[in-house]
């Protein structure tokens, strides 16, 4: 009977916590980069590495990943994690100052790449879908081992980093036309097939304008407010201090005066104010 977990794939992102605590600290003693260090790990220890041999050696299923929908889980975990990281890093003002370089550069990467590799299919003997399907993929790069290394490298902020990032963000924007067109191929010349695009297409621009619209018109509300309230409680916050501060020194008035009076009545009377105490400290008269 297969393992189960309350939570799925318990064992694959323990054993994935386990794994990096131990290759970080060892990639970085022998300054090795750690994208190619995981990347050569996950070659060993995965479901087409180690993980063939579990069937013959069973107790490699506790070093290793056998199943590939637990590391496919953690890879998706993964890059959404890095998209949001890379929209931190990004926002519609940034991408339309760099619309030269994302729309130009990155435009002409991937059309003239795409183009030499149909070409190259083809030339070995592939259809032409299958040869346009291959040019589009493969003029894509990866934008996490890309930016992990211009990260590590501390060349993110540089004019070639951000042309490259640039470029790069135009393969992201490339992605979903891509799948469309891949679809679109799949379907060959179906009578459903305009109908599907269209909607496609049209789901799309709703969930762009939701996004960069009404978010961001929520969002600056939601700014607003805060700083509203932040504001309203600083000067709230200033109010009682004043008020505290004006209490502390009354008090100490008072003090002051009342100190003032004492000597001044020990002084009407004669008798010196160590005397005084003295002799009333001793119960005389």
């Amino acid at each position: 009977m297969a393992e189960q977990h309350g939570m799925p794939f318990l064992r694959e992102t323990l054993e994935f916590l386990v794994l990096a605590g131990i290759l970080i600290p060892l990639l970085q003693r022998f300054k090795v980069n750690q994208v190619l260090g995981f990347l050569g790990a996950g070659l060993i220890v995965g479901p087409y590495g180690l993980g063939l041999w579990v069937d013959t050696w069973p107790w490699l299923a506790k070093f290793t990943f056998p199943r590939g929908e637990g590391l496919s889980a953690l890879a998706d975990l993964g890059v959404l994690f890095l998209m949001f990281m890379i929209g931190l890093e990004l926002s519609a003002e940034r991408l339309w100052a760099m619309r030269r370089w994302v729309f130009g550069a990155g435009a002409l990467q991937v059309v003239l790449s795409s183009a030499i590799i149909c070409a190259l299919a083809m030339a070995f003997g592939n259809t032409w879908q299958a040869s346009l399907v291959l040019g589009m993929v493969l003029s894509l790069s990866s934008t996490a081992v890309i930016v992990q290394l211009l990260s590590q490298r501390e060349a993110l902020a540089s004019p070639m980093g951000q042309s490259i990032f640039a470029v790069l963000m135009f393969q992201d924007l490339a992605v979903v036309p891509v799948l469309i067109l891949i679809d679109l191929l799949g379907r060959g010349s179906s009578p459903d097939m305009w109908s599907v695009t269209g909607m496609t297409l049209l789901k799309s621009a709703v969930a762009v304008v939701l996004i960069f619209v009404v978010g961001r018109k929520v969002i600056q509300e939601l700014e607003g407010a805060e700083d509203t309230d932040l504001h309203a409680y600083a000067v709230h916050g200033s109010e009682k201090h004043s008020a505290m501060t004006d209490r502390i020194r009354q008090r100490l008035r008072l003090t002051t005066l009342k100190y003032q009076r004492l000597d001044d009545l020990v002084d009407a009377i004669g008798m010196p104010a160590e005397k005084l105490c003295t002799h009333c400290w001793d119960g005389k008269d």
